[in-house]
């Protein structure tokens, strides 16, 4: 039984050693591949149709609009959970040049079907799972975004929580940037 124990700890020694190696050996720019790529970045988007056939042109000089965006679905439990705070936040920021995107794959009805039981005041548009995850716009659902004026996104949150009170926390996260980015630019 030792040399079973013996041989079993060299082996598990040596694949520590082989490990620690490959990953010292990794170069050291070598991206997470959870970083949101487009942070600090101009956001890859200009153009945005909504579900009812609206064009939205982003980011136009003549805009000095801040955007809040949502990457979600209706089959997306954390995204259902995040509704109500984002309104919230849509709500405190009513009277500011702050724009509420949300973005889904879904289709019009089955956005539609979904309102009607959980409404969600951010401006909604439609854009291809496919445009989507080409261009890497979404780190799991949700993802929020705030993005400058200029396209440059500021901030990025990716996932969240099914559970009601743990999804709220997105209004003062969120908040507490939007915030943040105002006084910046100050």
């Amino acid at each position: 039984m030792d040399s079973l124990c013996g041989s079993t700890s060299f082996y598990l020694g040596i694949f520590l050693l082989s490990l620690s190696a490959n990953l010292s050996a990794q170069p050291e720019n070598d991206s997470n591949p959870f970083d949101y790529k487009w942070l600090n970045k101009r956001l890859p988007l200009d153009t945005l149709v909504s579900y009812e056939g609206d064009t939205l042109k982003l980011f136009e000089s003549t805009d000095s609009s801040i955007y809040v965006i949502s990457f979600w679905y209706t089959n997306c439990q954390p995204c259902i959970a995040e509704i109500e705070a984002l309104n919230e936040l849509k709500r405190k920021y009513s009277s500011t040049n702050i724009r509420f995107i949300a973005i889904s794959f879904d289709t019009k009805e089955q956005v539609d079907e979904l309102l009607k039981s959980h409404p969600f005041e951010f401006e909604q548009f439609y854009l291809s799972q496919q445009q989507i995850n080409e261009n890497g716009l979404a780190i799991g659902y949700p993802t929020n975004l705030i993005v400058k004026a200029d396209g440059t996104v500021f901030f990025q949150k990716s996932g969240g929580s099914a559970e009601y009170e743990k999804a709220q926390k997105i209004f003062s996260i969120l908040s507490n940037e939007i915030d943040r980015l105002n006084n910046s630019t100050d």
